[in-house]
């Protein structure tokens, strides 16, 4: 599986591309323009954040998505690029069920680098921040 992304100058179009096809995120609510994407396993930013200038373009094939939020389950794709068609991936999260509520929590703070790093508890994704309320 090929993987190939890259962020594109202002005038630069994957439709002027034959080779390459881009990629489109739609997120309906908060929730899902917060979540982080991941491309055949490589972080590429938040939902809300892959447009404009950081759209995504990827090589012709197959590509796994995966979009992560902490409290949700994972939503994954596989979708299949063509040379110069572009595509558009509309997201959906659900709130994960099966974890039952706890009335206490911890906090854990995390100094990381870099400030952006995905943040895992338990092969679960946690976030990106420094400080993560733990149920």
């Amino acid at each position: 599986m090929g993987f190939l992304a890259f962020f594109l100058s202002p005038g630069a179009t994957a439709k002027k591309n034959q080779i390459t096809g881009e990629i489109k995120f739609e997120g309906v609510t908060y929730v899902e323009k917060k979540a982080g994407v991941w491309v055949d396993g490589q972080y590429l930013g938040f939902l809300k954040e892959l447009k404009g200038k950081r759209k995504i373009v990827l090589l012709p094939g197959e590509h796994q998505i995966i979009v992560r939020r902490a409290g949700y389950d994972d939503f994954a794709k596989t979708i299949v690029i063509e040379p110069g068609q572009g595509q558009t991936v509309r997201v959906v999260m659900y709130k994960t069920r099966g974890v039952p509520p706890q009335d206490e929590s911890a906090k854990l703070k995390f100094s990381v680098k870099p400030r952006r790093a995905a943040v895992f508890l338990d092969d679960k994704f946690m976030g990106r921040r420094a400080i993560l309320a733990v149920p």
